[in-house]
C-alpha cells in the first residue's frame, strides 16, 4: 500500500513485459499561483506550460501562498487508504479545491483536517463525490464551506466536526452514524441528508441555523 496514487505502468524489455507502480498526480495549480520558493520538499510535476501536479491534496494545499484564495483542481478519481496520511489544509491557507466531477473514496479516519480555509465545490455538470469507510470525513478547525457535492460515510464519527465555522450548501449525502457534529457555528441551506443515528448533535456551545434541508434520520 502506499501514501500516493498509481498506476501500473508496464514496459517490455528483452522480450519480456516488466509491471511497475508509478506515481500520479491527482490535483493541478496554476504555476502562477505558487512561487517556486514554496515547492521546496514537496513532490510535484510540471503537467504543462501551465500547471503544476501534485501527487497528494495536502502537498498541493501547503505549496499555497499564504492568505491568498488559490484553486487546486481534482484531475483523476482518488483513493486513499488506512495508510494514507489526512489531507491537511494548514493555517493561513485559503484553498478552492474543484472536485472537477471526480470522487475521493477514503478508507482513512480523519479524512480532511482543515486549519484554515477551504471551499469544496464542483463547478462542472458532474456532481463530485465523496466517500468515507471510516470517521469522520472533515475535522474543521477553521473556516470550511462544502457546496454542491454528494459526501457520504459508511463509518463511525461523523461526516462533519466542526469547531468553529462550517457552512453547507446544497450537498446531499448519507451517513451511518451521524452527519453534523457542531460545538461553534454551522449553517446548513439546502440538500437531501440522510443519517441512521443524528442528523446534528450540537453541542452546548453550538449554533446551528438550519435552511430548506430534507433531513431525515
Amino acid at each position: 500500500e502506499t501514501d500516493y496514487d498509481v498506476v501500473k505502468d508496464t514496459e517490455t524489455e528483452a522480450g519480456n513485459e516488466i509491471a511497475t507502480l508509478k506515481k500520479v498526480a491527482v490535483a493541478k495549480v496554476l504555476k502562477t499561483s505558487i512561487p517556486a520558493a514554496n515547492l521546496n520538499g514537496i513532490e510535484y510535476v510540471s503537467l504543462d506550460s501551465d500547471y503544476y501536479g501534485f501527487y497528494r491534496l495536502c502537498d498541493a494545499f501547503g505549496a499555497c501562498v499564504d492568505n491568498n484564495q488559490t484553486d487546486v483542481i481534482v484531475i483523476r478519481d482518488i483513493t486513499y487508504t488506512a495508510n494514507a496520511v489526512s489531507q491537511e489544509v494548514p493555517a493561513n491557507k485559503n484553498v478552492v479545491l474543484d472536485m472537477n466531477g471526480h470522487k475521493i473514496t477514503s478508507g482513512l479516519d480523519n479524512t480532511f483536517v482543515v486549519n484554515g480555509t477551504l471551499k469544496v465545490t464542483d463547478n462542472t455538470e458532474t456532481v463530485g463525490q465523496i466517500s468515507s469507510s471510516k470517521a469522520n470525513v472533515f475535522i474543521n478547525n477553521g473556516n470550511l464551506t462544502a457546496e454542491k457535492i454528494t459526501i457520504s460515510s459508511s463509518g463511525s464519527g461523523a461526516v462533519f466536526v466542526n469547531t468553529w465555522t462550517l457552512t453547507v450548501n446544497n450537498v446531499n449525502g448519507t451517513a451511518s452514524s451521524d452527519y453534523f457534529i457542531n460545538s461553534n457555528t454551522l449553517k446548513v441551506n439546502g440538500g437531501d441528508i440522510t443519517a441512521h443515528a443524528a442528523f446534528l448533535r450540537n453541542n452546548d456551545s453550538g449554533d446551528a441555523v438550519i435552511t430548506g434541508t430534507k433531513m431525515t434520520w
